[in-house]
């Protein structure tokens, strides 16, 4: 609750240190020391894909962003033909979207 949020230069750092200590472990077991690298950064994976989650994992739904979703209920509650055309038109267009993103 009270926890300082990590900085996107702090995760970098400490993707740094990860894959040195990954590299000094595996030139101990006898790979030269760009094979040693190499291989770490491959077990790694991709470092910007992590550096983008950790980015989206501070990006919560915030009180103003997910307020303004919730304005909605009470219009849709009150007119049901326009409730179920809304939900339709979204049902459709995101099955569009999935079918297409894949």
């Amino acid at each position: 609750m009270f926890r300082r949020k990590r900085s996107a230069e702090d995760f970098a750092e400490e993707i740094k240190a990860h894959l040195e200590l990954e590299a000094d472990a595996l030139e101990s077991e006898g790979l030269s020391e760009g094979e040693a690298r190499w291989k770490a950064r491959r077990e790694f994976g991709n470092i910007r894909a992590a550096q983008e989650r950790f980015y989206m994992k501070g990006r919560g739904c915030g009180l103003t962003s997910c307020g303004a979703t919730f304005v909605w209920i009470p219009i849709l509650r009150q007119s049901p033909g326009f409730a179920a055309t809304a939900i339709l038109t979204l049902a459709l267009g995101l099955a569009r979207i999935r079918r297409y993103s894949a």
